[in-house]
């Protein structure tokens, strides 16, 4: 009868290891399962974060762009005024420039 109960105890605690390693993997899987859907979480933020900086950038850029532009086209009107105001300075002065230019690259 003691080998009976033996072999009775042995099958009960090679069940209970049986049912703390099923448990074991069950726990294993919903932590693999937490682990992933929390990459899957940062990869999205990380996603956004990206997507907000570039399109901050992008506004950066356009309103760079957009002074940029606006202090060309001023310029314009103001070399176009003074080249109206006073024609004959302008025009020398636009002699000068080339001339330099003509020497300089004369030279080489």
């Amino acid at each position: 009868m003691s080998t009976a109960s033996n072999a009775e105890n042995a099958g009960k605690t090679a069940e209970r290891a049986s049912q703390a390693a099923q448990q074991a993997v069950h726990n294993l899987q919903e932590k693999a399962g937490e682990a992933v859907q929390s990459l899957r979480d940062m990869g999205t933020q990380a996603k956004e974060a990206a997507q907000e900086q570039v399109e901050n950038l992008q506004g950066a850029a356009k309103e760079y762009w957009d002074q940029g532009r606006d202090r060309a086209k001023d310029l314009e009107k103001t070399l176009e005024s003074r080249i109206r105001e006073q024609p004959l300075q302008s025009a020398l002065i636009a002699a000068g420039i080339g001339f330099v230019i003509g020497v300089c690259l004369m030279r080489r």
